[in-house]
């Protein structure tokens, strides 16, 4: 009687155990999935715009890593590729707006990134964006980030991207001279010195 009991008593303490698991799992995977819908429900202009009217200027561009919507997608870049490439060809959208949608993008991979530089080049071309833009956008690092384009500056596509580039009669000499120091891997080099540095 004894020897029933106590194996009655531990089959309760498992089945008991087993069913609290059970329910933690559910509220585990209840609480995952409230978190990925309210990822998916705000989109990616709705989150740039909203960090363009909370940020006074981007005089110090690192300031953006202060908003939650520029830090949810520069921490996800390529789950808002898609509607980054959309947003980017919109003509209506501010300098500032396009700014910070570029920066936010710049986590993700190189082709990537091509892929939106590609649309920023195709603006440029269309008096739609300065030649400044180009610059901050393709060589300035974010913080301590450098530009995808001066972090792969060996890849073919970035070295065949950057050489059309120069060879553009609208690009001012400065310019032509800035894509030779980035394919020359001086750029990347001073942005990792500079890290070190802490500056």
């Amino acid at each position: 009687m004894k020897t029933f009991l106590t194996y009655f008593a531990l089959f309760l303490a498992v089945y008991v155990v087993a069913s609290c698991n059970s329910l933690g799992n559910k509220k585990s995977s209840t609480v995952e999935s409230k978190i990925q819908y309210s990822h998916d429900t705000v989109s990616f202009a709705t989150k740039i715009k909203k960090v363009d009217s909370a940020i006074i200027d981007l005089t110090n561009v690192s300031d953006l890593l202060i908003f939650p919507d520029f830090k949810d997608i520069f921490n996800d870049p390529q789950y808002y590729f898609r509607e980054a490439t959309s947003f980017m060809e919109i003509d209506s959208i501010s300098k500032q707006q396009q700014y910070i949608a570029m920066y936010s993008m710049y986590g993700n991979d190189f082709k990537k990134y091509l892929e939106l530089s590609n649309i920023c080049y195709s603006k440029f071309k269309n008096h739609r964006i300065d030649e400044q833009f180009l610059e901050d956008v393709f060589f300035i690092r974010f913080g301590y980030y450098s530009t995808p384009l001066v972090k792969h500056y060996k890849e073919k596509e970035v070295i065949q991207f950057l050489s059309r580039i120069k060879n553009d009669k609208m690009v001012s000499s400065q310019f032509e001279k800035l894509i030779d120091e980035v394919l020359a891997g001086k750029t990347f080099s001073m942005d990792n010195y500079n890290n070190k540095k802490g500056t």
